[in-house]
């Protein structure tokens, strides 16, 4: 997945999450779980087996978060909304440093 297809995704989640159905949850909590785990393998190949801190962090974080399921604990949009909000600080954390390509 892009930059861009997972950056509207996680703005789609973010203004449209309230009105998905329970499918439509699923489905793209199935599509961020992949992304996360790529972003997860790519900040650790960045900085090795000692990530600074934040990012250190977030990759427990996200761990931890593709293990659990929703079930009876939070509702599948609030697991889904974990995961976006996990998905954009590890893909800042990632970027961040790197100059922007001009258009």
């Amino acid at each position: 997945m892009s930059v861009e297809d997972l950056l509207d995704l996680i703005g789609d989640i973010q203004e449209q999450g309230h009105a998905l159905d329970e499918p439509a949850v699923l489905d793209k909590t199935d599509r961020l779980r992949g992304a996360l785990m790529q972003l997860v393998d790519a900040v650790l190949e960045r900085d090795g087996d000692a990530p600074a801190d934040t990012a250190k962090a977030l990759v427990d974080r996200a761990r931890t978060l593709r293990q659990e399921e929703p079930a009876g604990r939070i509702s599948p949009l609030a697991h889904l909304r974990r995961f976006a909000i996990v998905t954009e600080a590890l893909m800042e954390a990632l970027l961040e440093g790197i100059p922007e390509v001009p258009e």
